[in-house]
C-alpha cells in the first residue's frame, strides 16, 4: 500500500456557523507608524544563518526574496492592532509601480500560510503590491512575537489597511486568490465601513472561499472525485494504468506533463487539468525508490532532500496554517491517507498512530470562524471560478456571491473543467488576462474576451 498524508488547508465550506464578530469595532490605525526602504528581520536572519534547522534551506533563499529592490517596510505596526501595549514590528511588502496613473494591484496570496513577496506572478506588466502576511515569509517572528491572537485574518488585513493609509493608495484593486480570498472580502469590508478615503475600485477573487469547512475530508473528496471524473474520461489514463501498478516516481509534474504531451493534442485541455491536479498533489507526496513516503504529523521534515529543498516551507507556514486554518476555517482538520490502487483508484482513509488518530486541531479551538454574509462588499465584484476546483469548490465561491447583496455590480466567471488556478500564465483565461485587468480597471465588460466554457476566444 502507497500511504499520502495531507496537511494542506484547501478551503471549501460548511454554512450555518456564528462568527464572533472581531470586526465589529474598528480600531485606529498606528499614527506613528513610516516607511523604511530596506529589509531587515532578524529572526528570518537568524534561521537562515543556522545550518541544522529543518527549513535552513528555505529561509537562506528568503532571504534573496525579502532583499528585493521593490521591498519596503513599515516601522511601528502594532503587534496586536487594537491593543497600543502589545509591541510593534515592522511589517514588508512589495511595491512595484510601471505607470502611477494606472491603478494599483493589491495581491494577497493563498495559504493561509502562503506569502508573495518577491514571486513571480501574472501582474508584472501592472502596478502591484505583494504580501508575506504577518508570521509567514519576510514578516517571519517567532512565535513569541506572534501569538494566536496577533495571527487572525483581521489582524492581518488591518496591516494591509496600514499599508494602504501610509502609501495613501487611493487608486486600487483588491485581488485575494484561494485564502486570499478571505483575506481580501474582510480587507474590502473594513476599508467601505469604516475608512471611506480608501475603497477599492474593485474587488477581484479567484478560487473562492464562501465560508469555513466542517472537515478536511469534503475538500479531500472532492480531490478524489475530480481525479476520478478525470480518469475515466481521459482514455490514456486506463492505457497507462492497464500496464500494472505504475511507477510512482514517475508522478512529478516534469514526467507527467511529458507524459500527457505524448498523449497528443486530442487531449490537450484535459491533459491541462490533470497537469494542474498532479501538481497540487505533488506538493505533498515525497518520492523514494518504494513510492511515497510517510510525511510527519508534525509537519514537513521528514520529506527527502530534494523535495524538502525545492517544495517545502518553513516553520512559519506550518505556524499560520494551523493558527487560522483551526480558529477560523475547520472543526475537523485530522490527517488523512490516500491509496493509490493498481487501477489508478483514490481511496481516503483516517490517519492513525498508534491505533489513534489526531486532532491537528487540538488546543486551538474554531473562535473566528469565517462565513462570507458578514461582511457586505459595496464596490464591483469579479469572480474568477473553476468548475472542478477540488480546493474552493464552485459551491464555496456561489454562497459567497449569493451574500453580497451590497455591491455595485457582479460578474461571476466560471471555467469549464477549470482547476484552481484559472488566471495564471498557462490557465485557461492566462492569455486574456492582461486584457481583462484593463476592462477591470475601466469597469468595462469583458465578455467578448471569453467563450462560453469561461475561457479566453
Amino acid at each position: 500500500m502507497r500511504y499520502l498524508i495531507l496537511l494542506l488547508t484547501p478551503c471549501v465550506a460548511l454554512t450555518g456557523c456564528k462568527q464572533k464578530k472581531e470586526h465589529a469595532q474598528s480600531f485606529k490605525l498606528a499614527s506613528n507608524a513610516h516607511l523604511i526602504s530596506a529589509w531587515d528581520n532578524e529572526d528570518v536572519r537568524n534561521i537562515a544563518q543556522d545550518e541544522n534547522a529543518d527549513d535552513y534551506t528555505y529561509f537562506n533563499r528568503l532571504l534573496d526574496r525579502c532583499r528585493g529592490k521593490n521591498v519596503r517596510g513599515i516601522k511601528n505596526v502594532p503587534i496586536i492592532h487594537g491593543q497600543p501595549n502589545s509591541g510593534t514590528f515592522t511589517y514588508y511588502f512589495e511595491h512595484d509601480v510601471k505607470n502611477p496613473s494606472q491603478p494599483t494591484i493589491i495581491h494577497l496570496p493563498g495559504g493561509p500560510g502562503g506569502g508573495s513577496i518577491g514571486e513571480r506572478i501574472n501582474l508584472h506588466k501592472f502596478n502591484y503590491i505583494n504580501v508575506d502576511p504577518r508570521g509567514i515569509g519576510c514578516n517571519y517572528h517567532s512565535e513569541a512575537t506572534f501569538s494566536r491572537q496577533a495571527l487572525t485574518s483581521w489582524q492581518t488585513i488591518m496591516d494591509i489597511a496600514q499599508v494602504i493609509e501610509t502609501l495613501d493608495l487611493n487608486n486600487f484593486v483588491i485581488y485575494g486568490h484561494s485564502y486570499g480570498t478571505v483575506m481580501a472580502t474582510i480587507l474590502a469590508a473594513e476599508l467601505e465601513r469604516n475608512r471611506p478615503k480608501y475603497i477599492p475600485k474593485a474587488v477581484v477573487l479567484e478560487g473562492v472561499v464562501g465560508h469555513h469547512q466542517g472537515s478536511l475530508r469534503l475538500s479531500m473528496e472532492n480531490h478524489i472525485s475530480k481525479w476520478n471524473r478525470m480518469r475515466s474520461e481521459f482514455p490514456v489514463i486506463y492505457q497507462f494504468f492497464a500496464k500494472g501498478r505504475p511507477n510512482l516516481e514517475s508522478l512529478s509534474a516534469e514526467k507527467w506533463g511529458h507524459f500527457l504531451i505524448q498523449a497528443g493534442n486530442k487531449y490537450e485541455e484535459m491533459s491541462q487539468d490533470l497537469l494542474a491536479f498532479i501538481g497540487e498533489w505533488e506538493d505533498w507526496i515525497s518520492y523514494g525508490k518504494k513510492g511515497p513516503s510517510i510525511l510527519k504529523i508534525e509537519g514537513h521534515n521528514d520529506r527527502e532532500e530534494n523535495v524538502r529543498d525545492s517544495k517545502a516551507r518553513g516553520r512559519d507556514s506550518a505556524m499560520v496554517m494551523s493558527v487560522v486554518g483551526c480558529q477560523e476555517l475547520f472543526q475537523d482538520w485530522s490527517p488523512l491517507k490516500v491509496e493509490l490502487g493498481s487501477n489508478g483508484d483514490l481511496n481516503l482513509f483516517p490517519f492513525d498512530i498508534d491505533g489513534k488518530i489526531p486532532d491537528m486541531c487540538e488546543g486551538i479551538p474554531p473562535t473566528k470562524i469565517f462565513d462570507s454574509r458578514d461582511f457586505r462588499i459595496k464596490a464591483p465584484l469579479y469572480y474568477f471560478q473553476g468548475e472542478t476546483d477540488p480546493q474552493t469548490t464552485l459551491e464555496s465561491a456561489r454562497y459567497h456571491e449569493r451574500h453580497q447583496t451590497e455591491a455595485t455590480s457582479i460578474q461571476f466567471i466560471e471555467v469549464k473543467r477549470g482547476g484552481h488556478n484559472v488566471t495564471d500564465a498557462g490557465a485557461p483565461l492566462g492569455q486574456c488576462m492582461d486584457e481583462i485587468w484593463h476592462s477591470i480597471f475601466k469597469a468595462a465588460p469583458f465578455s467578448n474576451l471569453i467563450d462560453d466554457s469561461g475561457r479566453c476566444r
